[in-house]
């Protein structure tokens, strides 16, 4: 829609400025709900920057892979050309693939028991940090809705935005910014009248069901396509729904652990009597 900003010399990328926002809110919230909690704020970010380097470097070897099938580049131009950001897109299977692995590596050096305050801390966090980024995404050119005749629709500001191509287009990430206001609302109200920490998890679902239906409302090449009903998904809901289980799994075990857990006060303080 105004995909560039112009501030004085510099242009700057709506797309960028909405990582860039997206990852100081996730931080300053994250840090602040930890102080809170009683949790070391340092071990959360732990392995955050092994995300960024891989999902960075994975993308683009897979872009060069599709676009040129360069398996592994010989020449060193072709090294450059992968560490240089010029055009560079971050790919929405690597970004998750490499937080599936912080997840990993974080939760396998903590203490289950503190698991729960990090989902807390993770989930809100998530939800705060969404807003600024569903704003500037909707400015950008790089997620594009699909072109609507009706209802709320976006338009190009700028003549040579890709949007002005679709003339109308739906604004996802708008409904992104106010579907993740509308979570953290609705949580913090209910945990406002009796706290469950287990509310974070159906939470998390909630989001990411959200992200996997805007997706199927975005124009972006797509690959192992499959129809289900008058919808076409592809990869990206694939990964939406694995995340999905992934969550739902990991609330189970954390469930089961804390029952276990607590048979085995309640048999200890039995045999001490």
């Amino acid at each position: 829609m105004y995909p560039i900003l112009n501030l004085w010399w510099r242009s700057l990328s709506m797309t960028g400025l909405g990582i860039v926002s997206f990852l100081l809110v996730f931080i300053f919230v994250a840090q602040k709900k930890a102080t809170q909690q009683g949790v070391q704020f340092r071990l959360l970010l732990r392995y955050i920057p092994l995300i960024v380097m891989w999902g960075y470097l994975l993308g683009t070897w897979s872009r060069y892979l599709r676009s040129d099938f360069i398996v592994f580049p010989i020449d060193p131009k072709q090294r450059l050309l992968y560490l240089s950001p010029y055009e560079y897109h971050f790919h929405f299977t690597w970004l998750l693939i490499g937080i599936s692995f912080w997840r990993y590596k974080f939760l396998q050096t903590q203490r289950r028991e503190t698991h729960l305050r990090r989902w807390t801390i993770l989930f809100e966090s998530l939800c705060i940090a969404s807003i600024p980024l569903g704003i500037f995404f909707l400015f950008g050119d790089h997620f594009i809705g699909k072109p609507v005749d009706t209802g709320w629709y976006l338009s190009a500001i700028d003549p040579f935005s890709k949007v002005a191509a679709y003339d109308k287009v739906m604004p996802l990430w708008l409904y992104l910014a106010a579907w993740s206001s509308v979570l953290y609302v609705l949580i913090s109200l209910a945990n406002q009248r009796k706290k469950n920490v287990y509310r974070a998890f159906p939470g998390l679902i909630l989001y990411w069901s959200m992200i996997g239906v805007l997706l199927l409302r975005q124009i972006y090449p797509r690959h192992l396509v499959t129809k289900i009903l008058w919808h076409t998904v592809d990869v990206k809901q694939y990964i939406c729904l694995v995340v999905i289980l992934t969550i739902a799994r990991q609330r189970r075990l954390i469930q089961t652990s804390s029952s276990l857990q607590q048979q085995s006060d309640e048999t200890d303080l039995l045999t001490t009597r």
